[in-house]
């Protein structure tokens, strides 16, 4: 995984809440990009972390506790 725990959650946060028909750049640290980039990125990050069956059940409560957190926070929001 490229991204730390952190860096990851602050681009599924992102990629959450952008509007992904929006032409806009969004940033991230330092630098600008499209939706189509951010979103790319987090499904590669995902993806090493459950491309297999075998990688999900390693990594399981790292994803499931990301997802529980933007989706708390997507709530609250409301």
């Amino acid at each position: 995984m490229s991204l730390n725990k952190t860096d990851l959650i602050k681009l599924a946060k992102t990629v959450a809440n952008a509007n992904p028909s929006s032409q806009v750049a969004y940033s991230f640290g330092e630098d600008k990009f499209s939706y189509a980039d951010l979103n790319d990125t987090l499904r590669n990050e995902l993806r090493e972390l459950a491309g297999t069956y075998a990688l999900y059940r390693e990594n399981k409560n790292t994803i499931f506790i990301k997802k529980a957190i933007i989706f708390i926070e997507k709530m609250a929001l409301k």
